[in-house]
């Protein structure tokens, strides 16, 4: 659920600053993403002598060139109609320089093309190390898009189970906050938001985890990385089945209430105290 409230939070941010997720993406790693919109250019026109310099010295100079010439024939020679980046992850070492990972996400008139590249900085000095072009079938947006479509029934019974686990909390927490309750209130309301257990499923994939051994906060979760699967899980709402098995032990009792004038019932008001007394 943390990762759904992270993507809410940066959209507001991104329509509040008027960014979108592709620039906001793009400055992850502004350098790496030119330099490989740069070798990718190269390829496509085919100027393998550019690309060369760039790269590591570890990478195999005999099979080079062949390499290329089979990445290049999955490039259009026409200009793309788009390039995205989909994916940006830098990692840094005081030791060994920093690793920075791009994917550029490219669309063609007639293709999708998925671009992936690392570089490795050190000491002032940059170089490629990994370099690599895939064909994609169509765009990661629409590849991972939620749908109910063709799904198995296994992913439908894990939502439905998240559906039943969202609204017995909701019920449950309803419930507990206007009961009335001596005290420890707070204490069931912290603990009807929790799950325990983990089942979730992979929306794109298919596939499934489940955690035995695992506390949540909230007991049902949906949400995705930018451009990436959407990963639903449902929990155990232990916490709210426990309460509506124990409400009426910790309701508060209600103690009644009795007026001073009241009487006996089906006694005058007007009649009662001394047998002796006068109404002037």
């Amino acid at each position: 659920m943390s990762r759904l409230w992270s993507l809410v939070a940066l959209g507001l941010m991104a329509g509040l600053t008027g960014c979108s997720a592709k620039s906001f993406m793009d400055r992850v790693a502004p350098e790496t993403v030119q330099v490989a919109k740069t070798q990718v250019d190269y390829l496509r026109h085919g100027q393998f002598d550019q690309i060369e310099p760039s790269l590591d010295a570890s990478i195999d100079r005999k099979a080079l060139k062949a390499n290329l010439a089979k990445m290049a024939a999955f490039v259009p020679t026409q200009d793309p109609v788009s390039v995205k980046t989909v994916g940006a992850y830098a990692e840094c070492d005081s030791r060994k320089g920093c690793n920075t990972r791009v994917t550029l996400e490219y669309e063609f008139p007639s293709k999708w093309l998925m671009v992936q590249m690392i570089v490795h900085r050190q000491g002032g000095k940059s170089a490629i190390t990994a370099f690599s072009v895939a064909p994609e079938a169509e765009s990661l947006e629409a590849a991972n898009r939620f749908t109910l479509r063709g799904r198995t029934s296994q992913e439908y019974l894990i939502l439905g189970a998240a559906i039943i686990s969202f609204c017995v909390m909701l019920y449950s927490l309803v419930l507990c906050i206007r009961t009335p309750m001596q005290r420890r209130k707070w204490l069931w309301i912290i603990l009807i938001l929790l799950g325990v257990g983990k089942c979730g499923v992979n929306w794109t994939s298919g596939q499934t985890f489940d955690h035995i051994f695992w506390v949540s906060v909230l007991p049902f979760g949906i949400g995705a990385e930018l451009y990436g699967a959407w990963i639903l899980y449902v929990s155990l709402p232990l916490g709210a089945l426990l309460f509506l098995i124990f409400r009426g032990r910790l309701r508060k009792a209600e103690t009644p209430t009795t007026s001073m004038n009241e009487g006996h019932p089906g006694t005058d008001p007007a009649l009662s105290g001394e047998k002796d007394s006068q109404v002037l």
